[in-house]
């Protein structure tokens, strides 16, 4: 009785059982990959937060296409363009070479492929390479098309295979497929487009760069809601181009490399000094994957969601760094302690309070003789200043359409989600000032007037809408240059006479009319009181309510 109380009482099953030593050895075989590949940093791609996706669902699902892992097995998603992306995977194809030489020429890359992605994935690497062709294949062919101002339709025509596909589909669905291979979630990295370009049409590492590259400025120039000169390439995939044509680099940061498994050779020879310090990074880079892919091994049944709890909450915790200040002394003192203030205040990340946060809106700042100005400065962090004496708040130019929300939200998505241990919130934080600044259509022309927003939707109220609803999913941020516009903006507006005077009222006028009131009927109570005496006792007629 006891045994069998035992074996009833054992969370798995046999079928768990084996699933889950499977799961083991799949992963420890994925990390030693990974790890030969020499590729451990190099995570881009994640999953969109719930606390985002349930303020705007459709803003990072895709609702046409599916381009790379996540979303590719979604039923909901049209069948039909599944068959387009097939089609086009064949038709891109040269003669000479079939589709199977383009999956082989991916093979070798798909551990390196797999670091890139936040999540676990548990495909077969045949599976994951004809994944990556099919997709890689479309999006090329979709950016190509899409630069040439050709119609979309335009992927599918092929003597003998129009038949195979609805063109009427394809060509209304355009803007749609923006939209999609713009979300975070339907990512896939720029190096498998780079290898792809090799491949099929027999070009070099540089060459096959350089036309890419092109490729994305092409497309970038209708995405990209900002007027912008900045090349951010090579990056890790289209929307980290996108972010980082809006948000330079910052100098420090080495960019990513599309041609890594070509280019390992002279990084090895180039580290041989660091040789220890490799090895430390390297022993970090593995902790870190098996911390992420480990946590991934399916769990027993009837603890699987109390452990998975367990773990999410404590997933989001992350290490400070400690940063150690040495104060000369003498004469350059001042100026050290000036250096370290200005440091802590660059490298604060405490969000302001909601006070601080808070701003008024583009008409009452208009009331009090603030001008906005588009600005002219290139660099889109030092673009948004106020100077109190010329009362000139310049903000950069923005280009809405019908495509802005879903790139915005995205782009804030994967801000958020790449800089979660350091690094400014740059497109957070100004997010946030325009829902501050916007919330009626009359704000919203007031910035058209100015040439701040340049309005492509069907109205002024879905600019206010878009600003309005970006409130719901971004939470509070610092970052100190926006924060000290902002402050500088509230303290002017909160020492002028006219807004003094209206708080001053707003905040007790009611009481002083109540008091009013009461005095009022105090002073006729008395009156009539007086009169009343008055005309009983005959008053002397020099009082002025005596007739």
């Amino acid at each position: 009785m006891s045994m069998q109380s035992t074996v009833s009482s054992n969370p798995f099953s046999i079928h768990d059982e084996k699933q889950w030593v499977i799961t083991i050895k799949d992963t420890l075989k994925e990390v030693e990959a990974i790890e030969n590949t020499d590729c451990l940093s190099v995570v881009s791609i994640y999953r969109v937060p719930n606390a985002l996706r349930t303020s705007s669902p459709d803003s990072y699902t895709p609702q046409v296409v599916a381009i790379g892992p996540y979303h590719q097995w979604r039923q909901e998603l049209c069948d039909e363009m599944q068959r387009v992306k097939i089609i086009v995977a064949s038709k891109t194809t040269q003669k000479e070479q079939s589709l199977q030489d383009v999956v082989d020429g991916l093979k070798d890359i798909v551990p390196k492929i797999r670091a890139c992605y936040h999540m676990f994935l548990s495909l077969e690497k045949e599976t994951f390479a004809w994944l990556m062709a099919i997709d890689a294949s479309f999006l090329l062919e979709f950016t190509r098309i899409h630069n040439e101002g050709k119609p979309t339709s335009a992927i599918t025509v092929r003597s003998g295979m129009s038949h195979l596909v609805d063109d009427t589909l394809v060509r209304s669905s355009h803007n749609s497929i923006l939209k999609d291979i713009v979300m975070l979630e339907n990512q896939i990295p720029l190096f498998v487009l780079s290898k792809m370009l090799e491949v099929k049409l027999s070009l070099g590492p540089q060459e096959a760069d350089g036309r890419l590259h092109q490729m994305l400025v092409g497309i970038s120039k209708q995405l990209c809601p900002f007027k912008t000169t900045s090349d951010s390439y090579p990056c890790a995939h289209l929307l980290d181009y996108l972010y980082h044509m809006i948000v330079p680099k910052d100098e420090d940061c080495t960019p990513v490399s599309h041609n890594q498994g070509d280019d390992d050779t002279k990084a090895h020879e180039s580290a041989k000094g660091d040789e220890d310090q490799g090895k430390e990074s390297s022993s970090s880079g593995i902790s870190s994957c098996l911390k992420r892919v480990l946590g991934k091994i399916p769990k027993a049944k009837d603890q699987g969601n109390e452990t998975a709890q367990k773990e999410g909450s404590s997933s989001g915790s992350s290490s400070g760094t400690c940063e150690k200040c040495i104060f000369p002394s003498g004469n350059e003192k001042k100026k050290a302690e000036s250096e370290d203030e200005s440091s802590k205040k660059e490298t604060s990340k405490e969000p302001p309070s909601r006070d601080e946060a808070t701003i008024p809106t583009v008409t009452k700042l208009s009331e009090i003789g603030i001008i906005f100005s588009p600005t002219t400065s290139p660099d889109f962090r030092n673009s948004i200043t106020f100077d109190p004496t010329t009362r000139k708040f310049t903000l950069p130019t923005i280009t809405l359409d019908v495509n802005s929300e879903v790139v915005l939200r995205n782009l804030v998505a994967y801000e958020a989600a790449a800089k979660t241990s350091s690094g400014a919130l740059i497109l957070t934080r100004y997010a946030e000032l325009m829902n501050g600044i916007v919330n009626t259509m009359e704000d919203v022309r007031l910035l058209q007037r100015k040439g701040i927003i340049l309005n492509r939707m069907n109205s002024d109220e879905e600019v206010a809408k878009l600003w309005n609803g970006m409130s719901k999913s971004v939470k509070l941020t610092g970052v100190p240059e926006l924060d000290e516009v902002i402050k500088n903006v509230n303290k002017y507006y909160n020492g002028q006479c006219k807004v003094k005077a209206r708080r001053f009222l707003k905040a007790y006028g009611h009481g002083l009319w109540q008091t009013l009131k009461v005095l009022i009927i105090i002073l006729a109570v008395l009156f009539f009181l007086v009169e009343s005496i008055c005309s009983v006792h005959k008053c002397p007629t020099k009082l002025p309510f005596n007739h």
